[in-house]
């Protein structure tokens, strides 16, 4: 009689594992070190699925580096773009003294994500299982009205916060939350929201970036001086326009890259409660279980 409760009480300790792999719920944050399968990014790497761009022999994207929690995709602005791009924001680092070069970029955050400059579009394709399409030259784009990054939810999340970086000088960004039944949220960042850090006569505090707070409907000041270069006047106050967002169940949030002339600038840390991390034990799992209290009963029975 042991035994069958034993082998019964595994069994359920199996279901119990798995109920608990669909329900569980945790904070995350992704700050493009790694992709939603734990693989690397580097230094120029496409992540955003879709036909953004090609390398230079017209081939696509040889690697999908999200769509676990989430999935890249980008939309076109009249300013145009060639995809969602990893930039290395690190002092010293492989972004240091390219591009432009991107100095105003270099905020030490590790790996950011922008829209990669049309100007610079020469990739190559490392290949599947390694890093797909990687830029020569990541370089955030200098054109008004770039286009958008977007990150759809596998499940719906609750956001709470992401770094905007290098929201300086005729910068603008439109941040679109949408929930399951299509309301929407939209934070408006103004330019100059953050410091220019390559630029001159800054505090020695400035961060080149700020955190928005995406569980926030109240104005939201950054680090920077706003057009009027006066800190706490209204320009440098984010705007909210609200139309019933439930924040707790968002499917897409839509970073729009805006500017009066340049949508230079990145995002990072982007912060999500309420994602399910668990994974289902595998089958093998239980069954090994299972397996292991039938051998401890025919040994017990075997010893009799």
């Amino acid at each position: 009689m042991w035994f069958k409760n034993l082998l019964f009480a595994s069994m359920l300790t199996c279901i119990a594992f798995a109920n608990l792999a669909y329900t569980h719920a945790a904070v995350v944050t992704i700050d493009f070190t790694q992709d939603d399968s734990g693989n690397s990014l580097i230094h120029g790497q496409v992540i955003s699925t879709g036909p953004d761009v090609q390398d230079n022999d017209g081939n696509p994207d040889s690697l999908f580096e999200f769509g676990n929690i989430l999935s890249v995709r980008t939309t076109q602005g009249s300013g145009g773009h060639e995809g969602a791009v990893i930039f290395d924001s690190t002092p010293g680092g492989p972004g240091d003294g390219v591009g432009d070069p991107d100095n105003d970029l270099l905020v030490g955050l590790g790996n950011v994500l922008t829209l990669q400059d049309k100007q610079r579009s020469a990739t190559n394709d490392t290949g599947a299982g390694a890093n797909g399409l990687v830029f020569n030259i990541p370089d955030d784009v200098a054109a008004h009205d770039a286009g958008s990054i977007v990150f759809d939810f596998t499940d719906p999340v609750a956001p709470l916060a992401v770094d905007i970086v290098d929201a300086n000088g005729n910068f603008e960004m439109n941040v679109i939350l949408t929930d399951e039944n299509n309301a929407t949220r939209t934070y408006t960042i103004p330019e100059k929201w953050t410091y220019d850090i390559s630029a001159g006569g800054i505090p020695i505090t400035a961060n080149g970036y700020s955190t928005l707070f995406l569980n926030s409907i109240l104005p939201q000041d950054g680090e920077g001086p706003g057009g009027d270069l006066t800190q706490g006047t209204a320009d440098d106050f984010t705007s909210v326009v609200d139309n019933g967002l439930d924040q707790d169940n968002v499917v897409s949030i839509e970073f729009h890259f805006l500017g009066a002339r340049s949508s230079s600038g990145a995002i990072d840390n982007l912060v999500l409660d309420g994602v399910d991390t668990s994974k289902i034990p595998e089958p093998s799992t239980c069954l090994l279980a299972v397996i292991a209290v039938i051998g401890l009963g025919l040994s017990q029975r075997g010893g009799r």
